[in-house]
């Protein structure tokens, strides 16, 4: 049975868009700064091509050893922190996840170290004398795990507007940090590595101190099972969702050059606001709150969140692929970047596809979180990592950087359809399927159409890319799949006391 028309959705899907606004405050910082270490990190003055290829892996690495460096605790705080079952112990989870997590993660970092150090250096930057760069790199790791623990102790105790100051006060030490190390004292490669790590230092101590004031200090080292045994299959999830997201870089090295590694980082980092703005804002707020729904029952949330989700989101998508191009040109013109980066247009909207079936994917997750089929999840990603890796096996070395971004968008694109269709097997959900065709189908034709104007003059050009963007919703309209009547109750429900049904 489906929960439409009648279903009411109300603090709780008002909360879900005001929470993720306010995440994407923090996510938007990230892109941000991203953009003003662009004059930085593509300027051959302070970082060679091959060195940004270089940059690109050894971060790449880094997400890796995160996410599997503290298998998977700090997920298992979001699921237990309001699991009525452990309300007895709710007081120590958080200083329990934060030393559990420090203790691995810095056992780990130093068995890679000492073991793997020298080939890890030879893998990634083509040289046996690196191995400093790689300590510096688990060390980055190592803090962001610890960090991560904070972190979601402010998501699961709702406050986002603190998670939101810290991502941004990361990112503007980051900058800082690059600036002195790379433009003040030229220190390239190794300059960019340490100004991650003073970055994640910032963000380790700063989390922790807004957390630990707020937290009973002590241990109860009876929920570290529980944590482990609902996080460490994420893990498996995780990996699988890091070889979607970035593992095709090193499919890229060995496929293709170094600095053809680089090109696709950066467009992906472009295709990637989709990400940061959009899917992990909402996922940060909705995996929170859709849980509780989850577990009162309630479902309405979940198929309205999709459509309208899919709605938004695929107009910024548009839009972010139809001016990547022009902002590029800037960045070249005016401040020093490399011509080679405007190679980019290809890979830009593939990418932002990606990341817009990936929020789809977080939607129809949110219901295997609920019934605890944390096991399922990571046999779906895994399968879907697999897919991809064949996929870019014969697409990379046929079309390159555009064929590492389309083997990631085919693969999320089934992900995120098979896990749906699953999650309403398993629910009384019914998710509209219509809308996911209808504004892909649009997004498509009018980037097509915007793609007939690279030769046209700067002011035609910008004047008819800009109508393109605005014709999508009428467009949107004419397929019938979404009406005036959706835009109208998405609006309603935001204003106080305002609701939305689950339609």
């Amino acid at each position: 049975m489906s929960h439409r028309a009648g279903s009411e959705v109300d603090s709780p899907a008002r909360r879900v868009v005001r929470q993720s606004g306010i995440y994407s405050i923090g996510n938007v910082a990230v892109k941000a700064a991203g953009l003003l270490l662009a004059p930085i990190l593509l300027n051959p003055t302070y970082l060679s091509l091959s060195e940004y290829g270089y940059l690109a892996l050894l971060l790449v690495t880094a997400q890796l050893c995160i996410l599997t460096f503290g298998i998977g605790i700090s997920t298992g705080l979001l699921r237990f922190h309001s699991d009525p079952a452990y309300e007895g112990s709710r007081s120590q989870l958080p200083f329990t996840a934060l030393v559990a997590s420090a203790v691995l993660a810095i056992a780990f970092a130093s068995v890679v170290y000492l073991l793997w150090g020298d080939w890890l250096g030879r893998f990634l930057l083509d040289s046996e004398s690196s191995r400093s760069l790689i300590g510096w790199i688990l060390v980055y790791a190592t803090l962001k795990v610890i960090g991560s623990v904070s972190f979601m102790h402010l998501r699961v105790t709702d406050r986002p507007g603190q998670y939101a100051v810290l991502i941004v006060g990361e990112m503007l030490v980051l900058f800082g940090a690059a600036y002195l190390f790379m433009v003040e004292r030229g220190l390239g490669l190794r300059g960019a590595v340490l100004a991650y790590v003073v970055a994640g230092a910032f963000s380790a101590t700063s989390s922790a101190l807004m957390m630990l004031p707020r937290i009973s200090l002590r241990l109860d080292p009876s929920v570290v099972r529980p944590l482990v045994r609902f996080g460490a299959p994420l893990v498996v999830a995780s990996l699988s969702a890091w070889l979607l997201n970035v593992g095709d870089r090193y499919m890229l090295k060995w496929l293709s050059e170094t600095a053809t590694v680089g090109l696709y980082d950066f467009g992906s980092r472009v295709g990637g606001i989709v990400n940061l703005v959009f899917v992990q804002s909402f996922q940060l707020a909705f995996a929170v709150i859709g849980l509780r729904q989850f577990d009162e029952g309630r479902f309405d949330m979940h198929r309205a969140a999709l459509r309208h989700y899919a709605v938004w989101t695929g107009w910024f998508v548009l839009a972010l692929s139809i001016l990547a191009d022009d902002a590029m040109l800037i960045l070249v013109q005016s401040l020093g970047v490399d011509r080679f980066y405007l190679g980019i247009d290809q890979v830009v909207l593939p990418v932002a596809a990606g990341f817009w079936f990936y929020g789809m994917y977080h939607v129809a997750v949110n219901v295997l979180y609920g019934l605890n089929r944390t096991r399922m999840i990571a046999r779906y990603v895994l399968g879907a990592a697999i897919f991809n890796l064949v996929l870019n096996l014969i697409l990379i070395p046929r079309f390159g950087a555009l064929g590492a971004a389309l083997a990631t968008t085919i693969s999320f694109a089934a992900l995120a359809f098979w896990t749906l269709r699953v999650s309403e097997r398993l629910s009384s959900i019914d998710f509209d399927i219509r809308i996911i065709a209808a504004v892909a189908i649009s997004v498509i034709v009018l980037w097509a159409a915007s793609a007939q104007l690279d030769s046209a003059s700067v002011v035609i050009r910008l004047s008819v890319r800009l109508l393109l963007i605005g014709m999508y919703f009428p467009l949107i309209l004419l397929t019938r799949a979404f009406r005036m009547e959706d835009f109208a109750r998405g609006l309603r429900f935001l204003r106080p006391g305002g609701r939305m049904d689950g339609t």
